[in-house]
């Protein structure tokens, strides 16, 4: 699996899907604003048809990862579990005996203002505590605070990458990520940047009437923009970005990414509609990375039918070694709810096949999802069912989700039980930066002494748990 996971990175494969599909949505959501009126309302009104069939059954977790964005908060998180081997053994009801007695809970107070996190971690079995830690973070670094070391261990955030790379480790990630930005969804919205981005550059437009495209009769809408004109885009982007978002966070050091790279031959974008719906979209260009070009090709086709439709999204990246990528989506009524069908294809040459498959059954402020992942040299195909139910009043929320995973006859089933209460202000537990050993100032061989010293302070500490459930031992 790490080398699978090495030759993905290597090829920069997860790299470039994550941006070339910022590219297409980013330079696709401008155009809809762009003052070619009949096709800007015909494409908006494509979009609400599809967004608004979820968008009722979704509100209150809507609103709560809004409010987890901007009031103060504390949580409760309780995580327990089960697990069935399918086997009778000693060791297999011994594991069964001690995840069906074990909880995590972790109590946390959040100020996003500030972007601050403190927790407090407490792993629990038959009610006892086995472990307690602190954890703290701010916009500067994060620090953990273990039951079994005397001193808290912490890293500046933006340094993971460097300490990663001199220790030999694979540098997955350059920053820490922040605990804020990962409790809530992203806070990117296009919509909100759209009004300013719309006038940076002068787009090459034209609009055609009944032009023949796969046996129909369309208006088609072209677009095309120059290596410049791309690369200006881009900046400004990124420019807004950084002036409406903290740079740690989640939404621009993805989108800062973009700067990475060039298209040499600019932008191209083709779209074919009738006075009801857009049927057809087409993105294409070159991309420069490095010293590697790359024609690509971005297909999105929608259909659409009263309260049922279909989105099927394909991305062709030439080369070398070419990629594929397939995104497909079919939601239609089931009763009183509402169903989705996705699913996610990835090809890559001398690379396996990975497919995704999750269908989502949309209830009142419910989500039940059955999944399958296909990955050959990672498992055997995982299916699985997650249920996510979110209630949220004037000053509290709660949120659980109930997970069970099918893999090998192996079952694995856990939930986490969610409790928010928004105040006006918090007080953090906060690990003071002079009391942190920051483990990017250390040397190669003071970080494997400090390993080496926490794992027999570990070993010392569960040696002194055995003999506290068993003091005759």
């Amino acid at each position: 699996m790490k080398e699978f996971f090495m030759r993905l990175w290597q090829q920069k494969i997860i790299m470039f899907i994550l941006i070339f599909v910022m590219i297409g949505v980013v330079v696709y959501r401008i155009f809809i604003y762009h003052p070619i009126v009949q096709y800007v309302d015909v494409e908006r009104n494509t979009i609400e048809r599809i967004v608004g069939q979820t968008e009722a059954y979704q509100q209150d977790d809507e609103e709560l990862h809004k409010r987890l964005a901007q009031e103060p908060h504390t949580q409760e998180i309780i995580v327990s579990g089960n697990v069935d081997l399918n086997e009778f053994s000693q060791t297999a009801m011994l594991a069964r005996g001690i995840l069906a007695n074990s909880r995590l809970i972790i109590h946390s107070q959040s100020n996003p203002a500030t972007m601050e996190t403190s927790a407090q971690v407490n792993v629990q079995l038959q009610r006892t505590s086995l472990l307690k830690a602190n954890y703290y973070q701010n916009h500067t670094y994060t620090a953990l605070k273990l039951p079994f070391y005397h001193q808290a261990i912490g890293i500046k955030n933006d340094r993971l990458g460097q300490w990663l790379n001199r220790n030999g480790y694979e540098t997955v990630m350059s920053d820490v990520p922040q605990t804020v930005d990962l409790q809530q969804k992203m806070s990117f919205s296009l919509e909100d940047y759209i009004d300013l981005l719309g006038d940076v550059v002068q787009y090459e437009t034209k609009v055609e009437e009944n032009v023949d495209y796969k046996g129909e009769t369309f208006q088609r809408f072209s677009l095309k923009m120059s290596e410049n004109q791309v690369n200006e885009f881009i900046q400004n982007l990124i420019s807004f970005v950084s002036e409406n978002e903290q740079e740690s966070s989640m939404t621009y050091k993805y989108l800062s990414k973009l700067d990475e790279l060039s298209f040499p031959n600019g932008l191209i974008y083709k779209a074919y509609y009738t006075d009801e719906s857009v049927a057809y979209r087409e993105l294409s260009g070159q991309v420069k990375h490095n010293n590697s070009r790359n024609d690509f090709v971005l297909n999105v086709e929608t259909q659409l039918d009263e309260d049922v439709y279909s989105l099927n999204a394909e991305l062709l990246v030439k080369g070398k070694q070419p990629l594929e990528l397939i995104y497909q989506s079919r939601g239609q009524p089931a009763q009183e709810n509402y169903s989705v069908n996705r699913s996610v294809l990835i090809n890559q040459k001398n690379l396996e096949q990975i497919r995704l498959q999750w269908d989502t059954l949309y209830q009142d402020q419910e989500e039940k999802i059955n999944f399958q992942l296909h990955w050959p040299s990672l498992l055997p195909t995982i299916e699985g069912e997650l249920v996510r139910e979110t209630n949220i009043n004037s000053n509290q929320g709660q949120q659980s989700y109930d997970w069970s995973i099918n893999v090998n006859q192996w079952q694995v089933a856990w939930g986490i039980e969610r409790s928010i209460d928004f105040k006006e202000s918090v007080e953090l537990n906060k690990i003071s930066a002079q009391d942190v050993l920051y483990l990017h100032k250390l040397t190669e061989g003071e970080n494997r002494q400090l390993i080496q010293n926490i794992k027999k302070s570990a070993q010392d500490y569960i040696e002194q748990l055995i003999k506290q459930f068993n003091p005759f031992n």
